[in-house]
């Protein structure tokens, strides 16, 4: 017998209501409203797969959810990863998978930034994360979108999917963090041209990768 009590004030009593969402976030200052909206003909469009690496609380996975067949999440931080699976738990989105794994060039333990304070813009701080590969994941096929929001570790996850990405040719989204993260645009050449999107840099974000001034998205195709 289901306890309503219980699913009532674990799972719904804090959540709120936001674009037709319900949502939990594990801090003040977690993005929901992303602000992201000029990748919206990109990554809100049918399609098979959406991979989602570095999801946070789900504002890309929830929204993208309805225009694909399955979509898989990964998200390091254990505390935002509950917040994560909470949403998804929420918004009874039955085709999201989500892992709490970060994904890089080699499977194993790794030193990576995530989240820990409660400013996004802040500098990242490193912690030791449980990694997996694309490959090894084996979650890339045909028809779907990559999109890498993974405060610089960018080019090892590609390394790491090295084969799927060469095979199946994914749509790939990439948030720049920081200068030798946007080189991927020549590990990836000739076999993919990008598009820059871009939007005004955070105040506090000093550290991010900019050009022109502004914070930089990759989209290649």
């Amino acid at each position: 017998m289901i306890d309503w009590r219980f699913v009532f004030n674990n799972y719904v009593h804090h959540a709120k209501k936001i674009d037709g969402l319900l949502w939990d976030w594990p801090f003040e200052g977690t993005i929901i409203q992303h602000g992201e909206d000029f990748l919206n003909d990109t990554v809100l469009c049918p399609r098979r797969t959406f991979v989602d690496v570095g999801a946070n609380v789900g504002a890309w996975t929830l929204r993208a959810s309805r225009f694909y067949q399955k979509v898989v999440s990964y998200e390091p931080n254990p505390r935002v990863y509950k917040s994560l699976l909470r949403n998804i738990y929420l918004n009874k989105q039955k085709n999201v998978i989500a892992k709490n794994l970060a994904l890089d060039n080699h499977v194993g333990l790794t030193e990576q930034a995530i989240v820990h304070s409660r400013t996004p813009a802040e500098q990242m701080q490193l912690a030791y994360v449980q990694t997996s590969t694309l490959d090894v994941e084996n979650v890339i096929g045909e028809n779907s979108l990559l999109k890498l929001d993974v405060e610089g570790a960018a080019l090892n996850v590609v390394k790491g999917g090295i084969e799927s990405i060469g095979k199946y040719h994914p749509t790939i989204i990439v948030e720049v963090h920081t200068e030798e993260e946007a080189k991927i645009r020549n590990l990836l050449k000739p076999e993919y041209s990008w598009t820059i999107k871009s939007r005004p840099a955070p105040l506090s974000g000093d550290w991010l990768y900019r050009e022109d001034g502004k914070q930089v998205f990759l989209i290649g195709s």
